[in-house]
């Protein structure tokens, strides 16, 4: 029985990795791939602003922000997720470019891509989060979309005061109850 667990964990964890991998802005070149994931951005905005009344104001308040997209994948007893984004300061309009990643343990099957609005109260929180020193946790998540119907748009998640996360499923489904943290980063190559 204990061969089985750590096969099956330890084929998880490859399944979840493969699919992550495809987790990456799309382009040949740095300016390519900055452009899309701009593209991302202002794309990911407009349907945030036109799901949640109220939200563009919100996000002109805060501090800061960041959009991301994201692929998370769970397989039997392990999985992980990954994805890029932008963070924007809303004082001055500065730009980073940021990657995020994921793992997760526990039980669960399915995979999903969705997008997230993070909005940041204070300037600490979201210094923190650009210099990658803000972290993550979560727990049991159902949702299904088919890129037509279903899915959890507009679910919202408060860290504490300072960080306020929205999350909107583009495509896919997944079932789990794990224990997950994530970590955001600078993305080295497109900054």
């Amino acid at each position: 029985m204990r061969t089985f667990a750590i096969r099956s964990v330890g084929l998880s964890l490859v399944f979840a990795s493969l699919f992550v991998a495809c987790a990456t802005p799309t382009g040949k070149t740095r300016t390519e791939k900055r452009d899309f994931v701009v593209k991302m951005h202002d794309s990911v905005l407009r349907k945030f602003d036109s799901t949640l009344p109220g939200i563009k104001d919100d996000r002109a308040k805060a501090k800061g922000y960041a959009v991301f997209s994201n692929t998370s994948v769970t397989f039997l007893f392990a999985g992980g997720g990954g994805g890029y984004g932008l963070a924007v300061e809303n004082k001055g309009g500065k730009r980073t470019f940021m990657r995020c990643g994921s793992a997760n343990l526990g039980l669960g099957l399915g995979a999903k891509d969705y997008n997230m609005l993070v909005l940041f109260n204070t300037e600490t929180a979201f210094q923190k989060f650009i210099m990658g020193t803000w972290k993550f946790g979560a727990g049991a998540e159902a949702s299904a979309k088919d890129g037509v119907k279903g899915g959890g748009a507009g679910a919202s998640t408060s860290f504490h005061k300072d960080v306020v996360v929205y999350s909107m499923t583009s495509k896919g489904a997944i079932a789990k109850a794990t224990v997950q943290g994530g970590k955001f980063s600078k993305d080295k190559d497109l900054n």
